[in-house]
């Protein structure tokens, strides 16, 4: 039982590494494909205009690819911030669940029908039932995780 879980652990944790790895290479490439291009450019834009000019022109395309990314991410920090929010106000709304007067009212009526003696068993049998429950809804189903993948940009 747990001899599987551990192995399911350990097939993720490799998988992450070599997700990591492969995406550290495909950054270095990126970044060197880039410089690259970057210096290619400025050749053609030096033997064109000159190179004052052409240094301006370089670096103000790079300022404003460094501002598009800024706000990229800016927006996706907001977006994590307003997820957080709103799954701790389901977590506060659910808590909240269970201070209903009518709950209560119903558990305090429900105990006194069964008694003390049989009371004990009953309520290990309802934490039981909570323990199975919880433990089952909280793994996301596979359609939930691959759209809150989706979201994120995380692959």
């Amino acid at each position: 039982m747990f001899g599987e879980q551990i192995e399911e652990f350990k097939r993720g944790v490799r998988l992450s590494l070599d997700i990591t790895l492969l995406q550290l290479a495909a950054a270095v490439a990126v970044a060197l494909a880039v410089v690259l291009f970057a210096t290619a450019l400025f050749i053609w834009l030096m033997n064109q205009y000159g190179a004052i000019i052409a240094s301006v022109t370089i670096g103000c395309g790079f300022l404003a690819i460094a501002g598009i990314v800024m706000l990229q991410v800016a927006f996706l920090r907001r977006k994590q911030q307003l997820r957080q929010q709103m799954k701790h106000a389901r977590t506060v709304r659910a808590d909240l669940a269970w201070l209903n007067p009518a709950t209560i009212t119903l558990g305090l009526n429900a105990a006194q029908l069964i008694g003390k003696r049989r009371g004990a068993s009953v309520v290990a049998g309802a934490l039981l039932a909570v323990w199975y429950l919880l433990g089952r809804g909280a793994k996301p189903a596979h359609g939930e995780d691959a759209r809150d993948e989706k979201e994120s940009g995380e692959p």
